[in-house]
């Protein structure tokens, strides 16, 4: 078993005994250390964004360092599996507090580790890195009360925006984007709509499901569409997303521009969001009056600096409701606002 502590991070063996190994223990005591040293910062946000590789250890990592931030009053947004690039990008477009990339790089499945960033998306320095150890030494943390837990969103799709952004663009410059649309779901990024009106490209929003997209690219003869899950079509090339054939298409436009993917990514910037699933609730009424006034209400706050969608999902037994704004702090708000309503109107009598 190895443990090794640096400025930058923790990496490790899974397992073994406490302190000799990156155990559960080890796990908790580090991302602890992290965030008491965020909440130091003189930085407004309680954010913390997380993204991991695909090794064995990460789903049971990542589960571990959430709870553990949620538990000290920090907010989490969970990218899931994502790159170091797409974690460092997604802390400053999500006005973060800080970042924590699951990954071990090159090393064997055993090993794991958490890497630290900073509120630029930056590896922390040589002296905030020796803060962190020394508190994780110390061991002197305080978890917040039940009623001041933070909260856990997912954004998954957030690689996935940048990436269609980027590709709609290159497609564009060498006349290939057929009629200059991209189409893209309901659930795809108010900033991703942006950048696209920018560059004059039309963005034509679909229902969720790669089917959907696929339909309305047939029938406009369109060129490319995807969803913010990941499902990028070519629809020169093929019938369904294909991520092998994405990863060609954005390493071709790295070498045509010889630009990094954080350069070429800069083309638009993600609107923080939030997606609560809600339970235990008539996923089929959301016509109904209350929810529909507070919908419209929310909307008209938001303005143009923001939107929001509730829509039943198609997988589960819930309504899922989605709130984007020019800040993460009010994209949670409105959210938790909007979800409040609709447990009250549309809840599920457990007794009928």
């Amino acid at each position: 078993m190895t443990l090794i502590k640096s400025i930058s991070g923790i990496r490790g063996t899974i397992g073994g005994p406490v302190g000799q190994g990156l155990t559960p223990l080890d796990v908790v005591k580090y991302a602890a250390a992290y965030g008491t040293w965020v909440k130091t910062q003189a930085i407004e946000s309680k954010l913390i964004v997380i993204g991991r590789d695909a090794r064995l250890s990460g789903d049971m990592v990542s589960r571990l360092v959430a709870a553990t931030l949620q538990g000290l009053g920090l907010d989490v947004c969970d990218l899931g599996l994502s790159t170091t690039p797409t974690v460092e990008m997604a802390v400053p477009a999500k006005q973060a507090a800080g970042g924590i990339i699951l990954t071990a790089s090159h090393n064997p499945k055993q090993w794991n580790a958490l890497k630290l960033l900073n509120a630029h998306g930056e590896f922390i320095s040589e002296a905030d890195g020796q803060q962190v150890l020394a508190s994780a030494e110390s061991e002197d943390f305080e978890f917040a009360p039940v009623t001041k837990l933070g909260q856990y969103t997912t954004d998954e799709g957030f690689l996935e925006e940048h990436i269609k952004a980027i590709l709609a663009l290159s497609l564009q410059e060498r006349g290939r984007l057929a009629d200059d649309t991209l189409v893209a779901t309901v659930m795809s990024n108010l900033g991703l709509k942006r950048a696209m009106a920018d560059a004059g490209i039309t963005v034509l929003e679909t229902g969720v499901g790669d089917r959907y997209v696929l339909e309305k690219m047939n029938e406009g003869g369109f060129s490319l569409g995807g969803e913010q899950s990941g499902h990028i079509i070519f629809n020169d090339y093929a019938t369904t997303g294909d991520g092998v054939l994405t990863g060609l298409h954005l390493v071709a436009e790295m070498a045509r521009t010889g630009k990094s993917l954080q350069e070429l990514a800069s083309c638009m910037t993600v609107f923080p969001q939030v997606l609560l699933n809600v339970r235990g609730v008539d996923r089929h009424g959301l016509d109904d009056q209350g929810v529909q006034d507070a919908i419209a209400a929310a909307t008209e706050a938001l303005g143009d600096a923001g939107r929001v969608l509730l829509r039943p999902s198609g997988t589960e037994p819930v309504v899922r409701v989605m709130v984007e704004a020019a800040s993460q702090e009010d994209a949670q708000r409105v959210a938790e606002e909007l979800a409040a309503v609709v447990r009250d109107r549309l809840a599920i009598d457990a007794a009928a």
